[in-house]
């Protein structure tokens, strides 16, 4: 049983990763339209990829790393995944300044500030937002799971 309960764990990390790592084609496409093509500022741009970002990433955690399908608490989900995006935002835009200060270029700065607020998105998502759902299976949808 722990064996399985471990399995789905990582399913659900490498899920995460991979939704991430998509969302993140969003956000930085988003970002170098606006910075580098636009003429926008890095943290306008910033805060306008996360926009976009994170609107895909809620939709694609919701269903395809955590498994939840059912309509209910959907709401609730989704007023916390706002609040940890709109506390990602500012310390993600904080360290992506914090790094230009320091002279890294704006891009390279913005990559390794994301990748430095990662982890701890996984878990807050993990821990409070989709509360149990990630244990449901190791498959990528509550759905698939049902016929068992």
């Amino acid at each position: 049983m722990g064996e399985v309960r471990g399995n789905a764990g990582l399913m659900s990390l490498v899920r995460y990763v991979a939704v991430q790592v998509f969302g993140y084609g969003v956000d930085l496409s988003l970002f170098l339209l606006l910075f580098g093509l636009a003429g926008v500022g890095p943290v306008t741009a910033n805060v306008v990829a996360k926009v976009g970002g994170g609107l895909f990433a809620f939709l694609s955690h919701r269903h395809f790393t955590f498994g939840v399908s059912e309509q209910r608490g959907q709401v609730r989900q989704a007023l916390l995944y706002l609040v940890l995006w709109a506390l990602n935002v500012p310390l993600s835009t904080a360290l992506l300044g914090l790094l230009v200060l320091l002279e890294a270029p704006a891009v390279v700065a913005k990559v390794a500030a994301d990748v430095m607020c990662v982890g701890l998105n996984y878990w807050i998502s993990k821990n409070h937002i989709f509360v149990g759902s990630a244990e449901r299976s190791d498959r990528p949808s509550g759905r698939l799971s049902q016929g068992r």
